[in-house]
């Protein structure tokens, strides 16, 4: 025992061992410090790889979908990420909280446990912005006679009556958000995400700003490996086809379609959900109970339902690989609210919408870059919500009947394509059609778009946007005439 000892002692007390042992602790803290570069110079540090990362990650309603990614970030090989542990490849939640943790575990501060639970994201969207009018759209119209005054120019900068002007070109602060989500167990989460900037919101139509966007309590079901269940309460954006689920931050172009905007306004609503993913994420089905009414109109902030009925949503979609195919549906019924001097009125409608969405996602160019071609048709009867249109919603029959009112029917079409150029550049053009009461003869707006954008770093990124307007939209007892609108954006969208 003794001889074994002393030659165990002379090992240790070797020099050529202990000059082993030095560069070895060297070593690892080196990697520790500087992990080394990804290979994918746009792919957040704290992501993981699409053949590790369990779909399961993803939050429901803020889906980044393997088959629709608008920033197409290549997979990330696991040789540049940290190492995994089992129980992180079969625990989505861990695997979350010990990628938001590891900043704090590599610190030399001392912070409480509870904080490698909680993780903290958001993106910044500081925009430059400048519109021309010709004089059928022009802010300086008179909306009575349709002529401008005279001496006053379509894109000329004329006082309004509550203070403002019609100044078209302008900086401003598209959107800040700031996330947190939660995720003490791996069963339950929760998410809250603000805007702490107050921007865009209509004041002037008595639209009351709200600075919350997405507000969830999850609960979350492994059913098995390949089936996984959340059910969430709060406000959440509508299942309703693609565009509505993907993130502002992940779509090329800073705005969604004109169809959704006037239907779904900012698509987020109030009420309950259940989320369902099977086939390793290929299935993926939503349905929710919602109170109907979408944050941007004028009550969403005081009183988030005006009537008792509720609206019920679904969307299902598939994913074959190169090619992706979805419906959604949707039923509820909305209010029409009058009070003043034609005296108060209340009566409710129904609201009813389809939607068939398709998706072709394929690398035809290897050598250039993910290529995406996505599509969405959406027919709807009473869903716009008179943001943008007021003569858009259900009004009352001229017959001696006032409660009966009389329907409006929309068709909403978009088709955006998507080329990457190396992972440095992602060129996009985008169409969409929409007429918001088809009742009436040639009254639809169509949009043409096009944007460039540049991937500085993972988390930076510039975009340089052009939009055509052609607006033919007009009431059903007035002429129509072409309205033409050139919208000039550049966008700079930070994320961390």
């Amino acid at each position: 025992m003794c001889h074994r000892s002393s030659r165990v002692s002379r090992l240790l007390l070797n020099p050529f061992t202990l000059i082993f042992f030095m560069g070895l602790r060297g070593e690892v803290a080196a990697q520790e410090k500087n992990p080394g570069p990804s290979n994918d110079a746009r792919q957040p540090p704290s992501s993981l790889p699409v053949s590790a990362a369990p779909p399961q990650n993803l939050l429901p309603f803020e889906i980044k979908e393997q088959h629709k990614e608008s920033s197409a970030q290549p997979t990330t090989s696991s040789s540049s990420l940290s190492p995994l542990t089992k129980q992180e490849l079969t625990d989505p939640v861990l695997s979350l909280v010990n990628a938001s943790g590891s900043s704090l575990n590599e610190s030399k501060g001392n912070y409480p446990r509870w904080m490698r639970f909680l993780r903290i994201s958001g993106y910044v969207q500081p925009q430059f912005v400048a519109r021309i009018y010709n004089v059928v759209s022009s802010p300086n119209r008179d909306p009575i006679s349709g002529e401008l005054p005279e001496g006053i120019g379509p894109n000329a900068i004329v006082a309004l009556p509550n203070g403002a002007t019609t100044n078209s070109v302008a900086f401003r602060v598209r959107r800040a958000r700031l996330k947190f989500e939660f995720s003490l167990a791996s069963t339950a989460r929760l998410i809250a995400e603000i805007e702490p900037v107050s921007s865009g919101s209509p004041v002037e139509k008595g639209v009351l700003p709200s600075f919350v966007r997405n507000l969830e309590a999850q609960g979350i079901v492994r059913w098995s490996p390949q089936v996984t269940t959340v059910v969430g309460g709060g406000i959440f954006p509508v299942p309703f086809g693609y565009e509505i689920q993907q993130s502002n931050a992940d779509r090329p172009f800073v705005d969604r379609s004109w169809g959704a905007l006037n239907m779904w306004g900012r698509v987020y609503d109030t009420g309950l959900y259940v989320t369902t993913r099977a086939f390793e994420d290929r299935l993926t089905g939503q349905v929710a109970v919602v109170n109907g009414q979408v944050l941007g109109e004028p009550q969403f902030s005081i009183q988030p339902d005006l009537s008792a009925t509720k609206d019920f949503s679904g969307r299902i979609n598939y994913n074959f690989g190169p090619v992706d195919i979805g419906v959604s549906g949707y039923v509820g019924r909305g209010q029409l609210v009058r009070s003043g001097g034609e005296g108060e009125f209340f009566n409710t409608y129904l609201r009813l919408a389809s939607n068939a969405e398709f998706g072709v996602h394929v690398l035809a160019l290897p050598k250039v870059g993910k290529t995406r071609l996505l599509s969405e048709f959406t027919l709807g009867q009473n869903m716009d919500r008179g943001l943008y249109y007021s003569f858009a919603l259900p009004r009352v029959d001229d017959s001696e009947d006032t409660t009966s009112l009389v329907k409006t029917k929309q068709r909403a079409v978009w088709v955006r394509l998507e080329q990457d150029i190396t992972r440095w550049v992602t060129l996009g053009a985008r169409f969409d059609h929409y007429t918001p009461d088809t009742t009436i003869s040639d009254s639809f707006r169509n949009t043409v778009g096009g944007v460039a954008v540049v991937h500085v770093t993972g988390d930076l990124q510039s975009m340089f946007e052009y939009n055509f307007v052609f607006d033919r939209v007009h009431a059903f007892d007035q002429d129509a005439y072409t309205g033409k609108i050139h919208t000039l954006l550049a966008t700079l969208q930070a994320r961390f």
